[in-house]
């Protein structure tokens, strides 16, 4: 059984590390934000506030990305990133268009959850209490979520009996984006892709196909499996078995 290392043990490992940095890259993350704010385990504590989990070669590592890591956490953030372990690089793309001196925002927890429950995991591993737009609205955004996956489930439907329209789908976008969940629309995207290609709008399908494929690049990266499924709807539709599927329905 692997031996646990005491605080005080981790304290002076992770400070021989630390202190092996450049200069500057030492002072960018001794300058982080802590939680507890304790200087005799500053070192631990940084890692605590600015870690981003990263399998490097099957192995769960914890990694800092300074500039990153002070970006500031939102129920419905206007960027999405996705970590790269062949490079060790933390990506941050826009969702959607940020105005001038507007702040970037990320997502420290699934948007997608309900807002108890994030904000229970939040106030855990940070010590904060999200009062974002969504948490603010608290029932009423999680009524969105319910609508959200009701509509997701009459979509995914593909038996002969199924309600799936294309209004269904629109509306299914829609929601997402009064959410202001652009950057997790890749399902929202796809289901939409798929049901228009299932009454034989091709151009639609592409569209949707095209920007699922986004998000998916955003959020994982473009070399993942769902990357190239839209990919691959977005180039040939009438290729998917979706394909004109409820036109006779």
């Amino acid at each position: 059984m692997d031996r646990v290392l005491s605080t005080r043990d981790r304290e002076v490992f992770l400070r021989i590390a630390i202190d092996q940095l450049p200069s500057a890259s030492r002072e960018a993350y001794l300058s982080l934000s802590t939680i507890y704010g304790n200087p005799t385990v500053i070192a631990q504590d940084v890692l605590k506030a600015n870690n981003f989990e990263i399998q490097v070669r099957g192995e769960i590592h914890l990694a800092v990305f300074p500039e990153t890591s002070r970006m500031n956490h939102d129920c419905a953030p206007n960027s999405q990133y996705c970590l790269d372990p062949a490079r060790l690089t933390h990506y941050v793309h826009a969702a959607c268009s940020i105005s001038a001196n507007e702040e970037i925002t990320i997502s420290y927890t699934s948007p997608l959850q309900p807002y108890a429950d994030r904000r229970s995991y939040l106030q855990n591993a940070f010590h904060f209490t999200c009062i974002c737009a969504r948490c603010k609205s608290g029932k009423r955004s999680d009524a969105v979520l319910t609508q959200i996956d009701s509509l997701q489930e009459t979509l995914v439907d593909w038996w002969p009996g199924s309600t799936a329209t294309i209004e269904t789908a629109d509306k299914l976008v829609r929601l997402y984006e009064e959410q202001a969940l652009h950057g997790f629309l890749d399902s929202g995207y796809g289901l939409a892709a798929l049901t228009y290609n299932s009454f034989g709008d091709t151009e639609a399908a592409k569209k949707y196909a095209r920007l699922a494929a986004e998000i998916v690049a955003m959020k994982d990266g473009p070399g993942v499996a769902a990357y190239e499924s839209w990919d691959s709807v977005a180039k040939d539709p009438e290729g998917h078995w979706s394909w004109r599927t409820r036109v006779f329905r």
